[in-house]
């Protein structure tokens, strides 16, 4: 009997230091997880923010998502209202002043139009290069190049190599005007189609890119 007792004791002082040992485990991940919420408050507190009474400007921003090549009206954009810290260099502010002028990029609902995502009109763009200049819509042949045009690129235009005549260049400093989203259209029994381009051409060159574009796409390379 006075053997089980002993052993009883050392048992129960064996659990007694095992709790004191995971009690103090505890403490310390505790006091761990204060130190580090508290340096995470610190962190935040030092991050550059907007101060609470900051004044706040009309901004415009995009009504909706809007594709490259956009002629922006009144149903197109907002004015939205941002502290002015945050306001972006060349951001519009009227909508007036974008009225039928063109996105030079896919734009999110809310993003702010500045000089930069907006370019002029369709008429502006067809008289970049000077005079006498004509509009031609084309087929591009790689669907993966038009993510890399925008209103206001300037490429030349390519014509595809056939068995009667080599690779040749139709039209030298050719202006995009926009970029049509239909690439996924397939003509019957056909590949799905590259999208279609409206470009501004020098008018001696406009009957020649018009006359291949019928027949085939055609390749542009940027400049």
């Amino acid at each position: 009997m006075g053997g089980f007792g002993v052993a009883c004791g050392r048992r129960w002082q064996a659990l007694r230091a095992r709790s004191r040992s995971h009690g103090r485990l505890i403490l310390r991940l505790r006091r761990g997880l204060a130190v580090a919420l508290l340096l995470g408050a610190a962190a935040l507190a030092m991050r550059p923010g907007v101060s609470a009474g900051e004044a706040t400007v009309p901004v415009l921003v995009a009504a909706a998502d809007l594709p490259q090549g956009t002629t922006l009206g009144a149903e197109h954009v907002r004015v939205a209202r941002m502290p002015e810290s945050l306001r972006p260099g060349g951001a519009y502010t009227e909508p007036g002043t974008v009225d039928g002028r063109l996105l030079a990029g896919a734009t999110r609902t809310g993003e702010p139009l500045t000089d930069v995502r907006v370019v002029g009109t369709h008429g502006d763009l067809a008289g970049l290069g000077g005079p006498d200049r004509a509009t031609v819509p084309i087929r591009l042949a790689d669907a993966g190049v038009a993510e890399f045009l925008h209103p206001g690129s300037t490429v030349d235009i390519v014509a595809p190599q056939t068995p009667e005549q080599q690779r040749r260049v139709l039209a030298e400093g050719a202006v995009i005007i926009t970029v049509v989203d239909d690439s996924g259209e397939r003509k019957p029994g056909g590949n799905p189609r590259g999208p279609m381009v409206l470009v501004s051409v020098p008018e001696a060159a406009a009957a020649q890119v018009a006359g291949v574009s019928l027949t085939d796409s055609l390749a542009v390379t940027l400049r």
